[in-house]
C-alpha cells in the first residue's frame, strides 16, 4: 500500500524505518546515505528502499551489490557468516552511556565474547560510541578502546595509562555547547541556536573518526 509522501518529513527523517514508514525513499548507500522524497538523481537504484510495499531487506541490498557502509569490527561487518548469532543492546544516558559502552565492549573483548556478536542496537549516548567505533576511519579497535584493565588493578594511573582515543570524547561536549550557546546567542542567530546540539556531538564524537 503506497503512503502518502510529505516531503518536509522525508528531508527532516533521518532513520531507515520512519523514512519508509512516510512514504519516503531511503538510499542505503554509503555514498549518499539518507531519506528523501525521490533521491535516484543521487542513489543507485539498487541501494533504494522505497515506502511502497515493495521493501528491500538487509539482505537484499547486500546481494544487489549496495555499498552498504564498510565497518570495522566484528560485531558489525555485514559479510560475517550467518548463524547462531548474539545480540547486545546499549541503552542511553549522554556521556555517562557513550563510557559505559566503551567499558562493556572492552570487557567484552577481553572475555572472548565480542567476536561471537552480531548484532547490537544503541540509543542516544551509546550510538554515540558505536557510531563511531564501528565506522572509524582508524580500524584499529585497540587503538579506539585502550587497554582493558582488571577491577583488581584499577587506579587512576592505570584508568590514564589504558584509554584509548575514544575515552576522551565526552569531555568537552557540554563546555562546548554552552560557548556555542553563548555565541549564537549574541549573534542573534536562530538557525545556529538550533544546530547547537547536534553540532556539538558530531564535532566531539563523529569528526574525529572522519565520520
Amino acid at each position: 500500500r503506497a503512503v502518502a509522501t510529505n516531503a518536509s518529513h522525508c528531508r527532516e527523517t533521518l532513520g531507515a524505518t520512519d523514512c519508509v514508514a512516510g512514504g519516503c525513499a531511503w538510499c542505503a548507500s554509503a555514498r549518499a546515505r539518507g531519506c528523501a522524497p525521490s533521491p535516484e538523481e543521487l542513489c543507485p537504484a539498487e541501494c533504494v528502499v522505497r515506502g511502497d510495499g515493495a521493501q528491500k531487506t538487509l539482505a537484499d541490498l547486500v546481494k544487489s551489490g549496495c555499498d552498504l557502509p564498510s565497518t570495522n569490527t566484528a560485531a558489525t561487518d555485514a559479510d560475517k557468516p550467518v548463524g547462531l548469532g548474539v545480540g547486545v543492546g546499549f541503552s542511553g544516558g549522554g556521556a555517562r552511556a557513550f563510557t559505559a559502552s566503551l567499558g562493556w565492549v572492552r570487557a567484552l573483548r577481553s572475555l572472548g565474547l565480542w567476536q561471537n556478536t552480531t548484532t547490537i542496537t544503541a540509543v542516544s549516548g551509546a550510538a554515540w560510541f558505536h557510531g563511531p567505533f564501528s565506522y572509524s576511519s582508524n580500524g584499529d579497535e585497540d587503538a579506539l578502546l585502550g587497554t582493558y584493565v582488571e577491577p583488581a588493578d584499577l587506579t587512576l594511573a592505570a584508568v590514564n595509562a589504558s584509554a584509548g582515543s575514544l575515552a576522551s570524547r565526552p569531555s568537552r561536549t557540554l563546555a562546548e555547547c554552552f560557548e556555542r550557546f553563548a555565541e549564537a546567542v549574541a549573534a542573534k542567530d536562530a538557525a545556529a541556536l538550533e544546530r547547537v546540539w547536534t553540532d556539538v556531538v558530531a564535532a566531539a564524537y563523529l569528526t574525529p573518526e572522519g565520520i
